[in-house]
């Protein structure tokens, strides 16, 4: 789910599973969000709901991701739920920083893993998700396994709609969700934390990066100083915690000799 309309959590995978809203019952949605459009939850009534399909009733292996800026002191008393198959798989998080997922397997024994606490921090964005492989629950924050337990067999098919944002009663979640994703599969630690690392580096305008000016590719200019052959703007568009640790720019000029540049300079616009 990515893209926010004024009445929907669009399923950008093109399988046509979209959530949905009533009234005053929706989340405020396209407010700013980890990527693009996200949804603001208030923790007293907001819920969406994806319809059952069988595309949903997923039963060997499982990947829950989501970017979530959570609330640790929400109006409701229980746990925050961020998805809900109800009595399939669950993600949610808790009021001490605790991220929880759950399974239920065909024989309906449910087992729920959990994270240390404070391991989420109020108001900040985490990426969090669950995996289970059909013989453990695993649960990542910030692209590093933080908890796990044993669970096995496949997990229960039901006829449940998916419920983002609530399940049970008092479980309302409170905060801000971005690009919450079902796979059909159990990634790896290391597609996990590429998940993760996609959207801090450069993605739909966490970080941008346009060419402001075309490239000189006409005579050269021997000898000279001081001559802009180019130039590129970065800019992040309201991103938090994002790191440039390195830039490489690689530049190829014609001719040889006193042609080729010997000294490049960058320089960032204001320092």
């Amino acid at each position: 789910f990515g893209t926010v309309t004024s009445s929907s959590f669009v399923d950008v995978s093109g399988n046509g599973h979209d959530a949905t809203c009533s009234q005053t019952k929706c989340p405020t949605l396209g407010v700013a969000g980890k990527v693009e459009g996200g949804s603001s939850f208030d923790g007293s009534d907001d819920l969406m709901y994806v319809t059952n399909a069988s595309g949903l009733n997923i039963t060997e292996q499982i990947t829950l991701e989501a970017w979530v800026k959570p609330s640790l002191s929400p109006t409701s008393s229980g746990a925050q739920v961020i998805l809900s198959k109800q009595m399939n798989y669950e993600l949610m998080i808790t009021r001490t920083g605790k991220v929880a997922a759950a399974i239920y397997n065909a024989n309906n024994k449910y087992v729920r893993a959990y994270t240390p606490p404070n391991t989420l921090t109020q108001d900040k964005w985490s990426h969090i998700a669950m995996t289970y492989d059909g013989s453990m629950i695993r649960i990542y924050v910030d692209g590093v396994e933080k908890g796990s337990k044993a669970q096995t067999g496949n997990i229960r098919v039901t006829s449940n709609p998916i419920s983002v944002g609530k399940l049970y009663p008092n479980s309302f979640y409170q905060g801000l969700l971005d690009e919450l994703k079902v796979y059909t599969t159990a990634l790896n630690a290391s597609q996990i934390l590429t998940n993760y690392n996609s959207i801090l580096l450069v993605n739909k305008g966490e970080l941008s990066v346009v060419k402001d000016s075309a490239f000189v590719d006409s005579s050269y200019y021997p000898n000279s100083t001081g001559v802009t052959i180019g130039q590129f703007k970065f800019s992040a568009n309201g991103a938090e915690d994002i790191k440039l640790n390195e830039l490489v720019v690689d530049f190829y000029t014609k001719g040889t000799g006193s042609s080729n540049y010997d000294n490049l300079t960058l320089w960032d616009g204001n320092t």
